[in-house]
């Protein structure tokens, strides 16, 4: 068989070592569930969250039952506070 000569590539826990320049030192995980959820007649639904003090992107996921079928999506959500400035006086 004619070809080129492959290239054997292997592990890949070099950043795990904590050396890498290139990971985020500092990293806040935010994971909230609301539980079941009852939609309107719409198939809408209000979901308060209680969110930390955060900057950065959210995953927002949701799945949806009923008795003959089920479904799931994602999305990301960017979340910034407000920027304040004042002036000197």
């Amino acid at each position: 068989m004619d070809g080129t000569k492959g290239k054997l590539k292997w592990g890949g826990d070099a950043a795990m070592r904590g050396d890498s320049k290139s990971l985020p030192k500092k990293v806040k995980l935010v994971d909230l569930f609301s539980g079941p959820v009852t939609l309107n007649a719409q198939g809408e639904a209000d979901i308060p969250l209680d969110l930390p003090d955060f900057n950065g992107t959210l995953r927002l996921m949701a799945v949806a039952v009923t008795a003959d079928n089920y479904g799931s999506t994602d999305t990301e959500m960017v979340v910034a506070a407000p920027i304040r400035w004042t002036s000197p006086t």
